[in-house]
């Protein structure tokens, strides 16, 4: 006798769906059954006349229960229970009229979804196969109608099915941002009532980061372009936006929103780049090597310009970064110090927005000053160049101001010797902190700890750069500054040509200017534009690029924040005004002027690069284990867990087994330094003249060479 088949549907103003849905199973259904919960459209008029047999009920809060509703309506034998914006297959059909006839011991099934999102189906991110229980024997599950996001609970065996039905669940924003809104306002509730246990940093930071990595990177949301992007994003926002929600907080909401964004996208063009070959062993790669190392008990080597293979303290003295260590501890994935980079900035912009609403009563003041902070072109070009212990320096930074006017004095010197530790030249920046410290009112013994601090911060700098990186690096160091030999010649060099000018001026406007007037922090804000500007010669450091601006940052923030409360007891009506300026001006330098690199993250070509790279994924992966690598800048990141050199032309002196050159035409010119492509040409004709190599790829440019065995 032949099995019965309802299909079932719990439904609410869903007028232009039902007909479509309802049409996919018409020929496959012996009953319809559809709970309308008071459509305020015309749901049931459409359902009856596709033939269904409509219930009206009220629309509930959990929009299972009338999911439940609607299964215990059912009289068939076997049950197929959708959502309108679902459609079944022809061969999804085909295969459901088979497997109810001869469903084994089977009693329920998964159906698989593709999941359709701004006009294409993801393929990737945890979207599909995306399977879901849809099919079951009736009497055999039901839905425990507690939770929106809940699974059927079935009592007996479950399969799936091959075929997948279709999900058009999300074809514009408007559609996904009425569910959104629908799921938050239910988890909002839910951490109202006490069901859910809703932590501020684990709400706001740690599960939307965590969601963003899982469907993102993990499950390699990147794949489906601009639009696996949006969906990742989007949906970890449900966790800060549901507890916003809850605890009615508007403006702090947004704020804390945007954070979450910026670090978002900061680790989404962070790891694009990566993926990209767009990231260096200088300076990614050098410190990788050196933290990687540490993971594994050894001491930090690596291979520099100057010095050779030599321990990293040769170079600078930065062991602050081997507490990213324990990272590699649960992964030995290379982009994970990225990620945490990018955690580590957002996590400095949440201090500062603290910091701000403690000492401004105006919200959109504090907001504004995050605004500027984030948008900063300088520290916007240290998060996506590479890897560098520079860019860290914003954390403790913060946590240093934060712990002064808090008078949390343990907290101030852990992150002091924090800061130190990142590189020998931050004992000058805490220094004009100490200034800074020494000149703060209203907080008692600040000109000792000032003084202290100073001192700190001075012998510090002395101790790494005569003592201890000399000894390492057989008695020099090796950024020694350039004395200029005049103090018109100094003047001249701290604001010409106008490339370091152009830094200053730029800095100054991302902050309304108020920097310029808070004279306690000159000395932290000299002392970094003169050792770039005056005391070297590096075109590199002389503008926004790179990395060299990091630390400026939150300097440049506290500097404004405390010239903010000062204008808000002098001249009140000022403050709303300025911070709509400072936010415009930051809004059209980084859009319009200055090009913001983090501008990145909304481009779909960006994402279309990234897997254009598939050609250079298989490139790696010819690339044998080997003792000691040699390769080029841009393919040396991939490498840093093993033995590791850069190209050179004196390789016989090191004997690597194996030799990785890419000669493709029009490179980046960064891809071949230390040396240059006509350099590496000549490397290439001296190895294929020498003999002691062999090729082991068949590809025209790109090289793969094994040392020849005796």
């Amino acid at each position: 006798m032949k099995n019965k088949l309802s299909v079932v549907l719990a439904t609410y103003n869903e007028a232009k769906n039902i007909t479509a849905c309802l049409k996919s199973v018409v020929q496959l259904a012996d009953e319809i059954i559809v709970v309308d919960g008071s459509s305020t459209d015309k749901t049931r008029e459409l359902a009856k006349k596709s033939g269904a047999k409509v219930f009206k009920t009220t629309n509930k809060p959990i929009f299972h229960i009338n999911k439940q509703l609607a299964i215990d309506k059912a009289g068939g034998d076997w049950i197929l229970q959708l959502d309108a914006d679902e459609r079944i297959t022809p061969e999804l059909a085909q295969e459901i009229k088979i497997t109810i006839e001869q469903p084994g011991k089977t009693v329920a099934f998964y159906l698989k979804r593709k999941n359709l999102f701004l006009g294409k189906f993801l393929t990737k991110g945890g979207q599909y196969p995306d399977p879901v229980i849809r099919l079951f024997k009736k009497g055999r599950a039901y839905l425990p109608c507690k939770s929106v996001h809940e699974q059927m609970e079935v009592k007996g065996k479950i399969s799936t099915l091959d075929q997948p039905m279709l999900h058009l669940t999300n074809p514009t924003l408007k559609d996904y941002f009425v569910r959104f809104g629908r799921y938050t306002d239910l988890e909002a509730d839910k951490i109202k009532q006490g069901e859910l246990t809703a932590g501020f940093f684990s709400y706001l930071l740690f599960k939307p980061l965590v969601w963003f990595g899982l469907t993102f990177i993990r499950h390699k949301g990147f794949v489906d372009g601009w639009r696996g992007f949006l969906f990742s994003l989007f949906s970890s926002l449900r966790f800060p936006t549901a507890y916003l929600k809850a605890k009615k907080s508007r403006t702090s909401g947004v704020c804390y929103i945007f954070i979450v964004l910026y670090t978002l996208a900061a680790i989404s063009v962070s790891l694009n780049r990566f993926w990209q070959y767009d990231v260096f062993y200088y300076d990614f790669g050098i410190f990788d090597q050196a933290i990687w190392q540490v993971s594994r008990f050894q001491w930090p080597i690596i291979d520099h310009i100057k010095s050779g293979q030599t321990i990293m303290f040769a170079d600078h003295f930065s062991p602050s970064i081997f507490l990213l260590s324990l990272l590699y501890w649960l992964t030995d994935k290379q982009e994970v110090i990225l990620v945490a980079q990018s955690i580590i900035v957002g996590l400095s912009l949440v201090v500062a927005f603290k910091l701000a609403r403690q000492l401004l009563k105006n919200q959109l003041a504090a907001f504004s000053l995050v605004v500027a902070f984030a948008g900063y072109v300088g520290l916007q070009n240290a998060i996506i160049f590479d890897f560098h212990p520079q860019t860290l320096t914003v954390l403790p930074i913060m946590l240093i101001f934060w712990a002064a006017i808090n008078q949390k004095w343990r907290l101030y010197w852990l992150s002091s010797f924090l800061l130190l530790g990142l590189k020998e030249s931050f004992g000058l920046t805490l220094a004009g902190l100490g200034i800074w410290l020494f000149f703060y009112p209203n907080v008692k013994q600040n000109k000792k700890r000032g003084l202290m601090t100073i001192f700190l911060g001075l012998a510090w700098v002395g101790l790494m750069t005569k003592v201890l990186i000399p000894y390492f690096n057989h008695g020099a160091y090796n950024y020694q500054p350039i004395i200029p030999d005049s103090l018109k010649t100094a003047l001249i060099s701290f604001v010409m040509p106008d490339l370091k000018l152009k830094a200053i001026i730029f800095s100054l406007l991302t902050f309304g200017c108020l920097p310029l007037f808070y004279l306690p922090l000159w000395p932290a804000i000299l002392q970094n534009w003169i050792q770039r500007f005056v005391l070297n010669d590096a075109q590199t450091r002389w503008n926004l690029g790179l990395h060299y601006n990091a630390s400026l940052t939150p300097i440049f923030f506290m500097a404004a924040l405390l010239m903010f409360r000062f204008i808000s007891k002098k001249k009140k009506k000022l403050i709303t005004p300025l911070a709509v300026f400072i936010i415009l001006t930051v809004l059209i330098l980084h859009r319009f002027i200055l090009h913001g690199p983090l501008g990145l993250v909304y481009h779909p070509e960006f994402y279309r690069h990234t897997q254009r790279q598939d050609f250079m994924n298989d490139f790696i992966k010819q690339i044998p284990s080997c003792r000691l690598l040699m390769t080029q800048n841009n393919i040396a990141p991939r490498f840093t867990h093993q033995p590791l050199i850069l190209l050179k032309t004196n390789y016989q002196q090191f004997e690597p087994d194996c030799i990785v050159i890419d000669m493709r035409a029009g490179q980046n010119p960064n891809n071949f330094f230390p040396m240059n492509q006509d350099g590496v040409g000549r490397l290439l004709s001296d190895l294929q003249e020498e003999g002691a190599y062999k090729k082991i790829n068949q590809e025209e440019n790109r090289f793969i060479f094994v040392k020849k065995q005796p």
